[in-house]
């Protein structure tokens, strides 16, 4: 059966980055292809649990995927913050989430567009129920806030 899946879909291969946690991906014979790693379900920074997709080749993620995340998961307040502030400016956003707060809402998902460019979308879940905002983050700042 291994034998099969590995053919087909490749070598399932994981690496540890430091700070970040385990990365797993599978990885077939062609050592060009860009391919995606996914954090082991049970990765976390400063105890948070959160799923981290990055692009990458055979030998892992790329570094400036890697640099990428760190500096999003280091600036999650000042992202939430900004958060805010485009809610703000947003009728149907306000609507949205009236009566809640934004500390109601965690990191949950980290996933580049793609490898040359920053833009990342981030995912923070409800505490509370079963919401969610999505947030399209360019690196430095956030550039859309949707649900």
């Amino acid at each position: 059966m291994f034998g099969i899946l590995n053919f087909l879909f490749g070598k399932k291969v994981k690496i540890t980055i430091p700070n970040l946690g385990i990365f797993e991906a599978r990885v077939k014979r062609d050592k060009q292809k860009e391919i995606t790693w996914v954090s082991d379900e049970n990765s976390t920074y400063r105890n948070k649990e959160v799923s981290l997709l990055l692009l990458g080749n055979s030998k892992g993620p790329y570094p400036t995927q890697i640099e990428a995340a760190k500096f999003i998961l280091k600036d999650e307040e000042n992202i939430k913050s900004q958060m805010v502030d485009e809610i703000s400016k947003d009728i149907k956003l306000q609507e949205k989430f009236k009566g809640q707060k934004i500390t109601d809402y965690r990191l949950k998902c980290i996933y580049p567009w793609n490898e040359k460019e920053t833009p990342y979308e981030l995912s923070f879940e409800s505490k509370i129920n079963d919401e969610y905002i999505g947030v399209m983050h360019t690196g430095e700042k956030i550039e859309s806030v949707f649900f």
